[in-house]
């Protein structure tokens, strides 16, 4: 192996994009995956939502002392709020700081050079109405969440930092090699580049209907899974940013799919092996 095919692999690849991670570099045996790495990911992941969460729930809770009276009326409330207003502060910091990391990891992989590419993730076909309520309900979310942000506490950013550092699929592209490619957007659809993406055996197409949302809504991502004590487990979800055609991507793949169609827990993130029908 090259010394620069080395490093790349030695890089932290938080997404996974080129792949699971190898111990020792091992890039051949199915059984040189480095889970303690993987761990390590999820961690950072994990460490991220929950500084989201604090500091959002320290927002709510200042909100409600603000605007409810029989609250106001609580000395040790009162007395307290000015510790959870900072504690909200430094969560949403960390958040901040959790999250750039992770983004600034993602983007290090962007290629720049021009390569002849062929999208084989053509859109789906989504009724305007559909689509003017969908965007018209982000922007009124946005909208809220910027004025209790503004106005009421720093907190209420922290959902906006989770959407707007999350990258999410425009295209898989396929150049003249077979290599596939991926276009991502963060929120808005602000595009941020084109990226390689390895695949590998651990690449899956995973499609379902939401049905825990109160308006059912069609999901579809492209996720790194390991098959591990009779489970599927997901450890990587990218999640398009509009509904594509997945077709000729399910024929790239290999049938490597996770369909609702076929398998009854394709929204679950560890599948067992006996319900599942790719």
């Amino acid at each position: 192996m090259k010394k620069a095919d080395k490093d790349f692999i030695k890089r932290f690849d938080l997404w996974l994009l080129q792949g699971l991670p190898k111990i020792n570099n091992d890039t051949e045996s199915k059984n040189a995956i480095n889970h303690k790495r993987l761990k390590i990911y999820k961690y950072m992941f994990n460490l991220g939502k929950i500084f989201a969460l604090l500091s959002f729930c320290c927002g709510i809770l200042v909100l409600l002392v603000s605007f409810d009276e029989r609250l106001k009326n609580k000395d040790f409330l009162i007395d307290f709020l000015p510790c959870v207003n900072m504690l909200g502060i430094l969560f949403f910091a960390c958040c901040c700081v959790v999250y750039i990391f992770i983004f600034l990891n993602f983007i290090s992989f962007r290629i720049t050079k021009q390569i002849p590419l062929n999208n084989v993730t053509p859109y789906s076909k989504v009724s305007r109405l559909t689509k003017f309520f969908m965007q018209f309900f982000s922007m009124i979310a946005v909208v809220v969440l910027c004025l209790l942000g503004i106005y009421v506490h720093i907190g209420f950013f922290s959902p906006l930092i989770l959407l707007c550092l999350t990258p999410q699929i425009k295209c898989i592209y396929i150049d003249e090699k077979g290599a596939l490619y991926a276009g991502f957007v963060i929120f808005f659809r602000i595009p941020i580049g084109l990226y390689p993406i390895k695949n590998d055996e651990s690449l899956y197409y995973c499609e379902y209907y939401h049905s825990q949302s109160t308006i059912p809504y069609r999901c579809q991502q492209l996720t790194r899974c390991i098959i591990d004590d009779g489970y599927i487990i997901k450890l990587s979800i990218l999640g398009f940013a509009t509904h594509i055609d997945s077709a000729r991507l399910i024929k790239i793949l290999a049938n490597r799919v996770i369909l609702q169609e076929n398998t009854k827990q394709a929204q679950d993130n560890k599948i067992n092996i006996r319900d599942y029908h790719g």
